[in-house]
């Protein structure tokens, strides 16, 4: 709703954005996992969708923290010992 009165005005409203990163690793290692954490936790706050895709998603590629503030995980081929 845009209007004061709470009825939708037929507006287009805002649009859903998605953010893709791949190979996030090469990321996290150039901004630092607390930027990347900021950002995705800012991002969330804003309706933007982030996407992480990882070759590895183990903790040494990823901390705990920064995968706590992305709300869903796929996992596709994931060696049990890498889920760390």
């Amino acid at each position: 709703t845009c209007r004061n009165d709470g009825r939708a005005c037929n507006c287009p409203g805002m649009p859903f954005l998605v953010t893709w990163f791949e190979e996030a690793a090469n990321t996290l290692r150039a901004l630092g996992d607390d930027a990347f954490t900021g950002i995705a936790q800012e991002a969330r706050s804003a309706g933007i969708s982030l996407i992480v895709s990882l070759q590895r998603p183990s903790y040494d590629q990823m901390s705990t923290s920064t995968r706590a503030s992305l709300p869903s995980v796929v996992a596709l081929g994931c060696d049990p010992r890498d889920e760390g």
